[in-house]
């Protein structure tokens, strides 16, 4: 087994996709460095962030000399090189292959689109459950662009810096344009909105025929009786989904029963508390306001993680 200390994770704490890493991290109980990008003043467009990720994107997992830039490819490094229980099992068996299928259905969902479709056209979710400045505030900032500014400062400095950079500046800028443009399509809003409750549709499923080959007796989860990386994506998934207002149009009101059922169950794990619920504390909130953070559309925006924190908390406090 590979040395843990040389573990780093490079994350924003309410980013969507740092969040799923931080729970492979946690699933596996690895101990590691924890290095928080400050995404309000545009570092991971700084130079030294774009060299350790082109992508200008967290999470970014480091291993040594070792550099993994998606959240996917960080479970399965893990489940390489570090012990403990398989996020991913065995593909050659019936469980593995079901697990599969899943993680790639539910990494399909184009969680940015859906975050910010729902914010500039609410008619398309149920009901929201992020504060209404934030909302607000989000969909100034979305329809003015304003990420540009904060792009544009590291895009210089990098041009300063390295000018061999500019290339890898530029495929961002357009990537990052070509999102933008699909968040303000309501078209492809609908689309996406459409293409992932259909998926939860075959998770209503998966579930129901996972509780029929276990007994009654048995904690099971949504392949089986192991938490695996098809848990973290669906219960990642689930969460930015109920706080942007999609769910109860899509699985609560009995619509989707086992849905509704294994949403309430993942958030009594202790991996979710600590990865979802504990970095929403009040004072992490606060503190947040307080520095004013700015959206980074890239991950599902500041301002929303804002919002499902606050929300995350007042929830909590209700049950």
């Amino acid at each position: 087994m590979a040395n843990t200390s040389n573990l780093t994770l490079f994350y924003y704490p309410i980013s969507y996709y740092s969040q799923k890493a931080l729970l492979c991290l946690h699933e596996k109980q690895l101990p590691f460095k924890r290095h928080v990008v400050n995404l309000s003043n545009g570092e991971t467009y700084a130079p030294w962030f774009m060299k350790l990720n082109p992508k200008g994107q967290v999470p970014v997992l480091k291993d040594g000399d070792t550099v993994i830039d998606d959240s996917a490819e960080i479970a399965a490094y893990l489940d390489k090189h570090y012990g403990g229980q398989l996020l991913q099992p065995d593909i050659q068996t019936d469980f593995g292959q079901r697990v599969k299928h899943f993680v790639q259905l539910l990494d399909d969902v184009n969680v940015p689109v859906l975050t910010f479709g729902g914010i500039i056209f609410p008619e398309v979710i149920h009901k929201s459950h992020l504060p209404s400045f934030i909302i607000k505030s989000s969909r100034e900032r979305v329809m003015a662009n304003q990420f540009a500014s904060v792009f544009e400062v590291g895009m210089k400095q990098a041009e300063k810096e390295d000018s061999s950079m500019k290339d890898i500046y530029e495929q961002k800028k357009a990537n990052m344009g070509k999102m933008l443009d699909d968040m303000k399509n309501k078209d492809a809003v609908l689309r996406e909105r459409s293409k992932t409750r259909d998926i939860l549709h075959e998770v209503e499923k998966e579930l129901r025929k996972t509780q029929e080959e276990n007994s009654p007796d048995k904690q099971t989860w949504l392949c089986g009786e192991d938490f695996t990386l098809a848990d973290i994506c669906l219960c990642n998934l689930l969460t930015r989904l109920y706080f942007v207002g999609y769910s109860g149009a899509m699985w609560e009101n009995n619509l989707l029963p086992n849905v509704d059922a294994y949403f309430e169950k993942v958030k009594k794990r202790q991996s979710y508390k600590d990865v979802v619920a504990k970095v929403h504390s009040p004072s992490f909130i606060v503190g947040m306001m307080a520095r004013k953070y700015m959206p980074y559309i890239g991950i599902g925006g500041l301002l929303v993680g804002v919002g499902i924190g606050v929300g995350i908390y007042l929830y909590s406090r209700r049950k």
